[in-house]
């Protein structure tokens, strides 16, 4: 594997001029952003998943597994012939991982039994009578339950993957596709959003305790997708969903929705999470939609549930600073978020907070 250079980290700090979205007069101190390179530079980065103290990377070229313990560099994980989209850690060193060839015209299930040292082609029903791309993995430990969605179907496996029963939606829909599927991890209800076949925003919730499936279409404009969701910590009726073109908010599990980040270009949020630690922090990060050119690294950062964001951008000359995943980790007092970029490889972000000043 190539040895990555590392970028000097860059801090940046509230009280400068950068761009702020909204001011948000509610809240007395600011935040300290550093932005760091992890590596992994050129690689498209579907997914980041945490597992342990070691960080995956689901990318164009592989699985690679990075120990954040230790100043070790990226080691790959194998698959490194696949396109990975998803991955998930199930149990006893059992993950999973959702692939297509390079063409993106074969679509696979990979089974590691020995923590991602080895993986085998795993043989299941997923998609029906024909394979069908597999976009994101949820695994319930209290039900021994996995999730998964399709281009217009969430299923569930109870054999760790090899049989799937559709749960809403059917096999082979004509839709552009689910691109995520969470459990709220306060009530337990599952939440999958995406892109119909008429390129509208689409968005399904299943009720933990009735079974029954509620579903949403165009909260935000067409053409538009739900790309990631974000569960509050202290309440488990406030989530956030962002998507193409904005961030939309309900605090009433889904009876009424408020656009709470409005864009008016093809910028996607495909990072969203409320912070671990500090009630009512939101991080929102985004892409925009643009294949070929680098563009900034942006972080937004709410500190009133979504209501009021700042902007932090992160912004070397040849930079691809979309983000396409996201996902945190608290370290005593700061908070430490990890963005897997478009052919950006991987950033790390640290949020420290700053006194307060009279």
């Amino acid at each position: 594997m190539k040895v990555i250079k590392k970028i000097a980290p860059l801090t940046l700090l509230c009280a400068l001029a950068f761009s702020s979205c909204e001011d948000d007069t509610a809240t007395p101190i600011g935040q300290n952003v550093t932005f760091k390179s992890l590596g992994l530079d050129g690689r498209i980065v579907h997914e980041l998943d945490l597992v342990e103290n070691k960080l995956w990377a689901s990318t164009d070229a592989g699985l690679f597994v990075k120990d954040l313990g230790t100043n070790a560099d990226w080691t790959a994980r194998g698959l490194s012939q696949k396109n990975v989209k998803t991955f998930i850690a199930l149990e006893d060193n059992l993950f999973l991982a959702s692939a297509t060839d390079v063409n993106q015209e074969e679509f696979l299930i990979f089974k590691s039994t020995d923590g991602g040292q080895s993986w085998l082609e795993l043989q299941s029903n997923w998609g029906g009578a024909t394979p069908e791309p597999l976009n994101d993995f949820a695994w319930d430990a209290a039900t021994n339950t996995l999730y998964a969605c399709g281009a217009g179907v969430v299923a569930t496996s109870e054999d760790y993957g090899e049989t799937w029963t559709p749960s809403t939606g059917e096999w082979q829909s004509m839709a552009s596709g689910l691109a995520f599927v969470s459990l709220n991890p306060k009530n337990g209800d599952v939440w999958s959003g995406g892109q119909n076949a008429i390129e509208g925003f689409m968005l399904h919730r299943q009720d933990k305790t009735s079974g029954e499936w509620q579903s949403w279409t165009n909260l935000l404009p067409s053409p538009s997708v739900g790309k990631s969701i974000a569960f509050s910590e202290s309440d488990p009726q406030t989530i956030l969903v962002g998507g193409e073109d904005g961030i939309i908010k309900t605090t009433n599990n889904g009876s009424s929705w408020n656009r709470v980040k409005e864009d008016h270009t093809a910028r996607f949020y495909f990072g969203l999470t409320f912070d671990q630690q500090v009630e009512e922090r939101v991080y929102a990060a985004s892409w925009d939609k643009n294949f070929q050119d680098p563009q900034p690294l942006i972080l937004l950062i709410s500190n009133n549930s979504g209501n009021s964001w700042k902007e932090y951008r992160h912004a070397p000359a040849q930079l691809f600073g979309g983000v396409w995943s996201m996902i945190q980790k608290s370290d005593g007092n700061k908070t430490r978020l990890y963005l897997g970029l478009y052919k950006g490889g991987v950033y790390e972000a640290v949020i420290e907070e700053m006194a307060a000043t009279e």
